[in-house]
């Protein structure tokens, strides 16, 4: 990854095999190292549709299709909500992975 921690200009960007929406992650540096080590460890994030951007704060120098901003101290609630995003976005699926409007009850199981 492109991600050095000695500079805030560096970003860190994950999936791009397939064509698909981008999404932009800002965060403070501490966060984003946690977050990268996490991401790092899914095997199937390279072949996602677009591509996860890491950042320590927004550019203007592109125009991603949804931007994040996170300010929670737990990596894996940050790790979720990425994700989650990006499941909404359409960019990747999987039956661990819930979309942020996704609310299911003990009773939504068992409805056909």
């Amino acid at each position: 990854m492109a991600f050095d921690m000695s500079t805030r200009e560096s970003d860190s960007r994950f999936g791009g095999a397939f064509s698909g929406p981008v999404l932009e992650v800002t965060a403070p540096l501490a966060q984003l190292r946690d977050l990268i080590v996490r991401m790092e460890a899914i095997p199937s994030l390279p072949w996602m549709r677009g591509s996860i951007v890491l950042r320590a704060r927004p550019t203007s120098d592109q125009t991603p299709d949804k931007s994040l901003a996170l300010s929670s101290d737990c990596v894996k609630s940050n790790l979720m909500t990425v994700l989650g995003v990006a499941a909404s976005l359409g960019m990747i699926s999987g039956r661990g992975v819930r979309r942020p409007t996704q609310r299911t009850t003990y009773n939504d199981r068992f409805r056909a």
